[in-house]
């Protein structure tokens, strides 16, 4: 929204795909919602938030959300729901995990087309997942979201078993693994105690997934200091728009 030429309100709508096994959604992500500060007051996000929602019906979207305040957003249908799995492990905690395999990491960068390939198809093979281009140049950014680092997990010949993504930095005493894309369950019990091993400053790691994915949460279950069910995210909200498609999935 513009007065005199100036930008005063926005909000943005960006299509997504998720797909959930053979299921695919259309679902609209909302962002940018933001005034400007001496307008603020006069309903202007509101009008620009409506403006969006109301495409939801008219284009075909079947799920809407957005991260902010869940107060301000219940107003408009969304509210906070979904759960993952939280994992958590210490550096005492992997003393008692054998590793069966030699892994190493290294930073996975633009240039290395094998292990994004690897990436892509590890990615697609996710029973629940949001579709992401399958360029793999393209297909890196999404893994570097929220100043998340992306990493190459090596096998003892330097060869790619996986793609790991983690918040925190190396000199960090807690870090949470956002994505563990790999080869195989027992790949990536290896990769966490690597991950612990190779870190010294580390002393807690969170590896998160989502429920789906019931042979990796079984194989680190076996050996983490705590796992269960997480709550969502406060600030990540939903409104069903088309209840059927999304209850079938």
């Amino acid at each position: 929204m513009r007065r005199a030429g100036a930008m005063v309100s926005s909000a943005m709508l960006v299509p997504h795909t998720w797909c959930i096994g053979e299921a695919k959604l259309k679902v609209a992500g909302i962002g940018g919602v933001a005034t400007h500060p001496r307008w603020r007051g006069q309903g202007l996000m509101k009008e620009v938030l409506d403006n969006q929602l109301d495409r939801l019906d008219k284009e075909g979207f079947v799920l809407a959300f957005l991260g902010g305040q869940r107060q301000r957003y219940n107003y408009f249908g969304f509210e906070s729901c979904g759960n993952g799995v939280r994992l958590d492990f210490s550096r005492a905690t992997a003393r008692h995990k054998a590793p069966t395999r030699p892994l190493t990491f290294r930073p996975l960068l633009a240039g290395d087309t094998v292990a994004l390939k690897m990436a892509v198809a590890l990615h697609g093979r996710q029973v629940s997942r949001n579709a992401r281009p399958t360029d793999p140049v393209a297909f890196l950014p999404f893994l570097q979201t929220w100043r998340n680092r992306p990493y190459v997990v090596c096998d003892g010949q330097g060869a790619p078993v996986g793609v790991v993504v983690v918040s925190g930095g190396p000199q960090d005493a807690k870090a949470k693994m956002t994505e563990l894309l790999v080869e195989s369950p027992a790949v990536a019990s290896d990769a966490v105690r690597a991950w612990i091993d190779q870190h010294e400053a580390l002393q807690e790691l969170t590896v998160l997934l989502p429920p789906t994915e019931v042979a990796l949460v079984r194989e680190l279950s076996y050996w983490a200091e705590h796992f269960a069910l997480a709550e969502p995210d406060a600030t990540r909200m939903y409104r069903v728009v088309q209840w059927e498609p999304v209850l079938d999935a």
